[in-house]
């Protein structure tokens, strides 16, 4: 989980009685996002909210190399969180896009030269900060590439219900191509978000 937007369903869902489920973190902490935006506090509040259980996913978010998350998933804890997390009947992730004041300039994990050379490479944003993609959902060529520890895109699509959330105007370009990848089943976003979107793909259809 990640992102402003998730946060905000965290602080927003009611229910009146306990439900016996649990809300695994799919997704490393980051000090510089802050009690609000982390995904381990997010998962905590919807536990608290639902009167049921939370699992940390005890790894920082974003490393220097895909090497070197390659070790951190082969991490027992790291594993075993993650593995949990794969067989979730539900995941909620948000959208990023490729801003010079997104959330992953805010917190330090990339350069606004960084997210100018991936913008350039075709790249319109990412899927809870690890898989970056371009308009037709797939895969982008770039650096930022492959370093941040949380799930993947080939995991989301075998849970069955991937709700995706992001509302800012900025992530237009990005939520369609995160929608362009298939595993997205509900989006929740802006009236105006979604006719943007819908005039982007009809313009840049292939075919």
């Amino acid at each position: 989980m990640r992102s402003p937007c998730v946060g905000t369903v965290a602080d927003n869902v009611f229910f009146s009685r306990a439900r016996q489920c649990a809300f695994i973190c799919a997704i490393g902490g980051s000090l510089r996002a802050g009690e609000y935006m982390n995904p381990d506090h997010i998962c905590r509040r919807l536990a608290a909210r639902f009167g049921g259980e939370s699992e940390t996913l005890y790894a920082p978010a974003m490393v220097d190399s895909p090497e070197l998350r390659d070790a951190m998933l082969s991490n027992p804890t790291v594993r075993q969180t993650l593995d949990r997390a794969r067989r979730a009947d539900i995941a909620m992730i948000g959208v990023g896009d490729l801003s010079e004041n997104s959330n992953m300039v805010r917190m330090g994990w990339f350069s606004p030269q960084e997210i100018a050379e991936a913008r350039l490479s075709g790249t319109v944003g990412d899927m809870m900060g690890y898989d970056f993609i371009d308009l037709q959902g797939r895969p982008s060529q770039t650096p930022m590439q492959g370093r941040v520890i949380g799930l993947t895109i080939p995991d989301l699509a075998r849970i069955p219900e991937v709700i995706a959330i992001a509302s800012e105007s900025t992530k237009a370009a990005g939520i369609l191509g995160a929608l362009r990848t298939g595993v997205i089943d509900v989006l929740a976003t802006s009236a105006t978000n979604a006719h943007t979107i819908l005039h982007l793909d009809e313009a840049t259809r292939s075919g």
